[in-house]
């Protein structure tokens, strides 16, 4: 019984990941590669930050104002149910996480086209390790909101993690909090001398 709100909150948390961002990165992915693979930094660097503020567009901000207006979806959705508020409650707390991890989408492609599949495995590895336990102790202690908490932190740190190895091991993807530089640097490119 407990089990039965998050399973709802669940599936309509990966809404933003399943039904809006994979489309995108699937219809970017073999531009992106392509350009990776052929050390074709600029194409690449341009498809990264178009694929990015794709996702941030059509994903991660959707997701967002999805998860705040849960209260006010699920109802339509349940129909009167008795869960319909826990439902809400866990989708609040599941939808950030999820939402921002359709950017880990563009940095697990640079490290496909740059075949580092051991980072991928690592990152994998220890942070399903690590969701599964506190997922199984929360479980014991019938902790539905933590498991929920637990779930969207590490889309959060997987991410994150993705996104920092990615900058690692290649040149043409940006360095995070790099944006800015990035403008500043165009725009005084750009300006008349």
């Amino acid at each position: 019984a407990l089990t039965g709100p998050y399973f709802l909150a669940s599936t309509l948390s990966l809404v933003p990941i399943a039904f809006l961002a994979t489309p995108v990165a699937q219809f970017v992915q073999p531009k992106l590669i392509a350009c990776v693979v052929r050390d074709q930094r600029e194409s690449a660097r341009r498809w990264i930050w178009r694929l990015t503020l794709a996702l941030t567009g059509l994903a991660v901000i959707p997701g967002i104002l999805l998860g705040l207006a849960a209260p006010l979806i699920v109802p339509l959705w349940l129909q009167g149910s008795a869960e319909q508020d826990i439902v809400s409650s866990y989708t609040g707390l599941l939808m950030p996480g999820t939402s921002f991890g359709a950017l880990g989408l563009v940095p697990a492609m640079v490290l496909i086209a740059r075949r580092d599949y051991g980072a991928l495995a690592a990152i994998s590895c220890v942070l399903t390790i690590a969701v599964l336990s506190t997922t199984a102790f929360l479980a014991l202690k019938n902790d539905i909101r933590g498991i929920c908490m637990a779930y969207s932190l590490y889309y959060v740190v997987a991410t994150v993690a993705l996104w920092l190895r990615a900058g690692q091991i290649d040149s043409s993807f940006p360095k995070p909090f790099a944006v800015g530089a990035h403008v500043a640097k165009r725009r005084c490119e750009q300006s008349p001398g």
